[in-house]
């Protein structure tokens, strides 16, 4: 049995008054009816992505799924049709030829004893590309949020995480060290009243550079506070972590800063293998410093805390 061409008419004159809208939101309106045979048929279809897609539109009379949209998407499209007919209301996601879009459809019996699915499609390309867009930005935000204002390093927020994290895997691991190293730039502030800030900036930025240069890739660099510099080591041992603080110290007291400054780092280290309290951490790698800086500055103090 033929569609009711009377029907069809009237489908697209409702179609034509709303073309404007269609057009705007970029959207499909289709009929959907099933032959005597139970194959899905076009019966109407309408809209700016078929349009885009070159999809058949103005459909009079019946046009078979593998007719309207080919056979790769006829087959993977027949499931949510059947689901329609069978009286459920059916939403997927399809991208045909470079266009994405969402579709809703809906049983609505048009005809007596004739049940036909309505199908309403709307193209989403844009906004996909625009969330993707949205979760870079939001990627980037949250890096740059975790960097310090001045040093290409962590900020010291990011570091107290990355302390509370990194003191939790490692209960999960047997026999694991974690170390921190705190080092302090001796006499920044003789720098900053002799030369300026803007130099005293300038050392900063040269020593976060030194330690990355030295430092593990699974190791963390932050800025702590002032010319103070965390480096959180996991999976280490007392020696390993205090040849690092002693190659750190080494390299900034031989290295020749910006106007031929030289300057010393003292180093505090503490090494534990069981959790710790993060005010207990920092407090401890703290006094391992004072102490370096007691001893004359230049110096690196180990504490193994049990």
């Amino acid at each position: 049995m033929q569609f009711n061409i009377s029907n069809q008419e009237k489908l697209k004159e409702i179609v034509s008054f709303y073309q404007d809208i269609i057009d705007f939101l970029v959207l499909d309106i289709f009929f959907l009816k099933k032959s005597t045979q139970g194959e899905v048929l076009f019966v109407f279809n309408e809209g700016a992505i078929s349009k885009k897609i070159d999809m058949p539109t103005n459909i009079v009379g019946e046009r078979s799924a593998y007719e309207q949209v080919g056979e790769e998407y006829a087959n993977k499209l027949t499931k949510y049709y059947q689901r329609a007919f069978n009286g459920e209301t059916v939403r997927y996601k399809v991208r045909m030829k470079g266009i994405t879009f969402n579709t809703i459809l809906m049983p609505c019996p048009l005809e007596t004893n004739k049940d036909f699915v309505i199908g309403i499609s709307q193209e989403v390309t844009e906004v996909d590309k625009l969330k993707a867009k949205i979760r870079d930005v939001t990627r980037e935000l949250s890096a740059i949020k975790q960097r310090d204002s001045l040093v290409d390093v962590y900020n010291r927020s990011a570091m107290k995480r990355i302390v509370m994290n990194e003191n939790d895997k490692m209960l999960k691991e047997s026999n694991s060290k974690l170390a921190l190293i705190l080092l302090d730039i001796d006499r920044l502030g003789h720098i900053n009243d002799l030369h300026g800030h803007s130099v005293g900036d300038n050392v900063l930025v040269e020593v976060g550079e030194q330690c990355s240069n030295i430092i593990r890739s699974s190791d963390y660099l932050g800025r702590w506070l002032g010319g103070q510099f965390l480096i959180v080591s996991p999976k280490t041992s007392v020696e390993g972590v205090g040849h690092l603080a002693e190659r750190l110290r080494k390299k900034i007291s031989e290295h020749h800063f910006n106007k031929n400054i030289r300057i010393t780092a003292s180093l505090g280290v503490v090494v534990f293998g069981t959790k710790k309290n993060m005010d207990h951490i920092i407090w401890s790698v703290e006094k391992a410093m004072y102490k370096a800086k007691r001893l004359g500055k230049n110096n690196v103090v180990i504490e193994n805390i049990t």
